[in-house]
């Protein structure tokens, strides 16, 4: 959710539109790496992380995530907000078209297509939004339960912000148009004022994703895709390249 927020608010700053969505993203990031740790460890308190799935993915998710820092300099502004969008938009679709699963909703399935974190800690470094929505798409088409897909992608997403961010601090070093209080492309002063906030209401969220039926967080999920996925691409093709 931050990526568009921080978006707007550069642009109410009047920061140059050419490091607006870089910094976005890279604060983003940098604020999601302690309450990505808070929220793991809060769903995991309930049961809701995979041990095995987490230690399978975490090699791949770090992997994408520097790879990702390492494109972000070069990628232009509206590439960035095409990514986000589309993927966005398609993680929407694919929930709307997933089917309910079957067997044993307790059984614990193997980690499978861990190669796919990869492509996620790229993507998500890309979107900055540590992994969250891209892990518990893949999680929980790969046969893991919602509520489980939601706690270990939580955790991924820390192994997924901290290189990120440390990365995007170098990529962004030295390039023009960044707003005072800047380390490459993360604000510290707006990591400064959301990080506080994330880590007060985390384990709220925790404690909800774990009370609510499954359909009704899947739907809540989807919805914010939908929408924050729709305003980016109208931001990027209102402002073509």
């Amino acid at each position: 959710m931050l990526v568009p927020v921080l978006y707007h608010a550069l642009a109410a700053e009047g920061v140059d539109p050419a490091v607006r969505m870089h910094l976005a993203v890279g604060t983003s990031l940098a604020t999601l790496a302690a309450a990505s740790w808070q929220s793991g460890r809060a769903h995991a308190a309930q049961g809701g992380v995979y041990a095995a799935t987490l230690r399978a993915w975490t090699p791949w998710v770090i992997a994408g995530a520097i790879a990702g820092a390492m494109l972000a300099r070069p990628a232009s502004a509206h590439l960035l907000q095409l990514v986000f969008g589309t993927v966005s938009l398609s993680l929407a679709l694919r929930l709307w078209l997933q089917k309910p699963p079957t067997g044993d909703p307790a059984a614990v399935p193997p980690p499978r297509h861990t190669w796919l974190g990869l492509p996620i800690g790229l993507i998500s470094t890309l979107m900055g939004i540590g992994g969250g929505g891209l892990s518990v798409a893949a999680l929980s088409l790969g046969g893991v339960p919602m509520r489980v897909a939601v706690g270990t992608a939580a955790m991924l997403g820390f192994y997924i912000a901290v290189p990120a961010t440390l990365g995007l601090m170098v990529a962004g070093a030295g390039v023009p148009g960044r707003p005072p209080g800047s380390v490459g492309f993360v604000s510290l002063v707006g990591v400064a004022a959301l990080a506080p906030l994330q880590m007060l209401t985390v384990p709220w969220g925790a404690r909800l994703a774990h009370r609510w039926p499954r359909r009704r967080l899947q739907l809540a999920f989807m919805g914010f895709l939908l929408l924050s996925g729709s305003k980016m691409l109208w931001e990027a093709f209102s402002r073509p390249a």
